[in-house]
This record gives C-alpha cells, structure tokens and sequence, in this order.
C-alpha cells in the first residue's frame, strides 16, 4: 500500500489537526489570550501534528514511520481550520440584539 496521498490515514491526520486546531481556537476565545487565539490554535495544532511525526520517526508508536505527507496533511487541517475561523465561523455567531424599552433602543 506505502505512503499513499488518498488514504485514511491522511484523512485522520487531517482530522485530528483540524479538530485540535479548532478546540483550541475556540478555548482560548474565552480566555484573555482571545486576541491571539488563531495563532495559538494554529501553534498547539502544528505541534500536535509534528509531536505525532516525531513519535512515528523515533518509534514511540507502532507505525510506518515518519512522512512528509502526514505532515502536509497535518499542515492542511490546521490550515482550513484557521480559515473556517476567519471566515465561516462569524457566520454563524449571534450579534447582540438592540433591547427596547419603551421606544429606546437600549446596547
């Protein structure tokens, strides 16, 4: 089979670093690092991908070893991750809704 482009185990490497790039985005928007949560995502993401090629090269785990593919596939999920929360994830967010009372607009 060897190291192929279109297979499961890119797509779960893709997975992986998408979804851990996303949680965090989202963790650290309720924290008081929320101005820079993109770019702590995108990091804790990148080494999520790279601690798991270094686990692969040195052994650590039974695989095929390290590729320079599942790396790719790493980089690729932390990226569409990163412009699901430029520009999708606003799209679904609420925007505060004015409160009236009275006739007066209330913000």
């Amino acid at each position: 089979m060897g190291d192929d482009w279109l297979a499961l185990d890119k797509v779960e490497h893709f997975a992986s670093c998408f979804l851990i790039t996303a949680v965090v985005v989202h963790l650290a928007g309720r924290t008081r690092l929320r101005k820079w949560r993109i770019m702590v995502g995108a990091l804790v993401g990148l080494v999520a991908g790279a601690a798991k090629e270094a686990g692969d090269a040195t052994g650590i785990w039974p695989s095929a070893g390290a590729s320079v593919k599942d790396g790719v596939a790493d980089m690729i999920g932390v990226a569409a991750a990163v412009l699901w929360n430029l520009f999708l994830s606003p799209l679904w967010r609420q925007k505060p809704q004015a409160i009236s009372k009275d006739g007066i607009d209330q913000v």
